[in-house]
């Protein structure tokens, strides 16, 4: 037998061996029953301990919690594993933006994403290597995010805890918005672990509901913006090395009601993990729901179906059930095998009804709901 089929058979069973006995299968367990639903309402202290590892796990309405990375930051290793993106949208009856930078703590990544509706998605993006990186904000409401090229300006800046302005171009896009909203504008402030050690966490703060105004062209289509809805997706975690998620993500104006939705599936410890992300937001006011699961419909590969796991709402959480409307999907595969980055994005319209102890609500709104696998 020639060396090169000789060292080619190695190869894959070498590749074969890392794959299953050293890489394995990724965490897909899924709640399939209600949880606690923790409160942290008036925690004060740092979020990591003197080691790195996550104190709490639960949620808040606003964030009374001290973000202390200097732990991890302080060596190469934490470093890399430290994971963290700021991350704006605004979904629209004709257009839907997502503009973004993110460090994955070996490079960074900027985009912009836009869909003009019922039109194919774009995106466009610049990967930043390590000696060329931007600056990311060490609170969802407090300092700047920032990266200049040549080719690429992103800047998310803020003023004050309820003002900032998102600066967007390239040659293509040109984003000049302005989010505003009031003090009283409750937000997910969320705290999950990824292991029961809490050496693995996702913390994150998600603030629906910005009015937003200004200007957006994208080629020579101009589209001005007045008092629509915006929103921010904060994230600071260090993940396992193989994760993923189920997010979706919505916002509208329904029956003179500004109504957002947030919904998110993590690969989460399931013995140490206290509440889930998954809320909807009426006005300045958040309605925490119970466990929620996500599925494609067996009967429309283009509808998905969503629902609480308890059936009846209580005293701490609401129940929810509905659809996702798919009207267009964008696929961003890289598949480097022990480096992979699988993303898909669908487009579409929310439609359901939420029930609390108080009542019930219907609701249709504009949105987005992501699956994403990842090795990193």
């Amino acid at each position: 037998m020639k060396a090169w089929i000789k060292l080619a058979i190695a190869t894959i069973i070498l590749a074969f061996i890392i794959e299953k006995c050293i890489i394995g299968s990724p965490n897909t367990e899924r709640f399939s029953k209600s949880i606690i639903q923790k409160n942290l309402e008036n925690q004060i202290g740092n979020i990591l301990t003197e080691t790195g590892k996550l104190q709490y796990s639960g949620y808040q309405l606003f964030p009374t919690l001290n973000w202390n990375p200097n732990i991890i930051t302080s060596t190469t290793t934490g470093r890399l594993r430290l994971k963290k993106w700021d991350f704006y949208a605004v979904y629209t009856e004709s257009i839907t933006i997502c503009v973004a930078l993110a460090d994955l703590g070996y490079f960074q990544n900027a985009f912009i994403t836009i869909y003009e509706k019922n039109q194919e998605p774009i995106t466009y993006e610049k990967l930043i290597p390590l000696w060329d990186q931007g600056e990311l904000s060490d609170s969802a409401e407090v300092g700047k995010t920032f990266y200049n090229s040549s080719s690429f300006f992103v800047s998310f800046t803020n003023y004050n805890k309820n003002y900032k302005t998102i600066i967007a171009r390239n040659d293509k896009i040109d984003i000049d918005l302005v989010f505003e909203k009031n003090s009283e504008q409750e937000s997910m402030v969320y705290l999950g672990p990824f292991n029961e050690e809490m050496t693995q966490f996702f913390y994150s703060q998600k603030i629906y509901n910005y009015k937003v105004h200004g200007i957006i062209i994208v080629e020579n289509r101009k589209y001005e913006l007045n008092q629509e809805l915006g929103m921010l997706d904060w994230v600071r975690s260090i993940w396992p090395y193989q994760g993923g998620w189920i997010w979706a993500s919505g916002m509208g104006k329904y029956e003179d009601k500004n109504i957002a939705l947030n919904l998110g599936e993590l690969l989460k410890a399931k013995n140490a993990t206290e509440a889930t992300d998954d809320c909807i937001i009426v006005d300045n006011k958040l309605i925490k729901l119970g466990v929620v699961n996500a599925n494609k419909s067996v009967k429309d590969e283009n509808i998905w179906e969503f629902y609480t796991v308890n059936s009846e709402p209580n005293e701490k959480f609401g129940s929810i059930e509905g659809t996702f409307k798919v009207e267009k999907i964008f696929y961003k595969n890289i598949n480097l095998w022990v480096f992979q980055s699988l993303l898909h994005q669908h487009f579409g319209e929310f439609e359901g009804k939420v029930t609390t102890l108080d009542g019930s609500f219907n609701f249709k709104i504009r949105g987005m709901l992501e699956v994403y696998y990842c090795r990193w």
